[in-house]
């Protein structure tokens, strides 16, 4: 813009035409005393071997991570064993006739995860992290277990029950 164009347009924003005058002649003094700017490269820094070793390498990673789906098996069982793990302890420290929060929306979705990786490595049978499945499988399913017998210990038996009823009522 021209100096003149640039002084109307700050007097228009509410500047009085003194101020709007001086601070163009300031601006214009300051850019006539910078030094030039330094010019741009013409082409990007191209990265060395190393660079272009560890960016081949981290997508022959992911590739290969994609084609095992080993990590999509441990979300999975990691969604499930949350969901095993709140619903058993909300269980074990209710009292008998209490409710407790079943969470089954975090396994039922961890196994649709998990069962969604088994499916995609069907079609890469070779590849697949075959042991990592039954393992991410067998985490939930050995964690149901232990709380069930937790749940089982815990749970008071019929005559330390009565008796516990009995002292509760000779105390009163």
């Amino acid at each position: 813009m021209a100096p003149e164009d640039i002084v109307k347009e700050l007097t228009a924003t509410g500047m009085s035409a003194v101020s709007a005058q001086r601070f163009v002649d300031r601006a214009q003094l300051e850019q006539q005393s910078a030094p030039p700017l330094p010019s741009l490269p013409a082409a990007p820094a191209q990265g060395d071997a190393i660079d272009q070793f560890i960016q081949d390498k981290s997508a022959e990673t992911g590739a290969a991570e994609a084609q095992t789906g080993r990590k999509a098996l441990w979300v999975g069982s990691g969604l499930m064993c949350v969901g095993v793990l709140i619903t058993g302890v909300s269980f074990i420290m209710a009292n008998e006739g209490e409710s407790f929060t079943l969470m089954w929306g975090p396994v039922v979705f961890g196994f649709f995860l998990w069962g969604k990786a088994v499916v995609a490595g069907l079609s890469n049978f070779r590849r697949f992290a075959w042991f990592s499945a039954i393992g991410a499988l067998a985490a939930p399913i050995i964690l149901t277990i232990v709380l069930l017998v937790a749940a089982v210990a815990t749970t008071p038996m019929d005559d330390e029950a009565q008796s516990a009823d009995a002292a509760e009522t000779a105390s009163r």
